[in-house]
């Protein structure tokens, strides 16, 4: 009995830990995922927007 119930702690304790690694990193995981999200978003706006503007400068529209 004594002895489960120590292995029941023990495991409680490591499963605890491993899943506030878990956490942790999936937490740090996404907040890279946001930063490379938001920094391509800005990069892919900036190029379509250089590129609508060449179009436009180049066919000339605004009359």
């Amino acid at each position: 009995m004594i002895s489960f119930n120590l292995d029941s702690m023990f495991t409680m304790t490591v499963s605890a830990t491993a899943v506030t690694a878990a956490s942790a990193t999936a937490v740090s995981t996404a907040s890279a995922n946001a930063v490379s999200v938001v920094s391509a978003t800005a990069i892919l706006s900036l190029i379509f927007f250089k590129a609508f503007s060449g179009m436009r400068g180049c066919n000339s529209y605004h009359r």
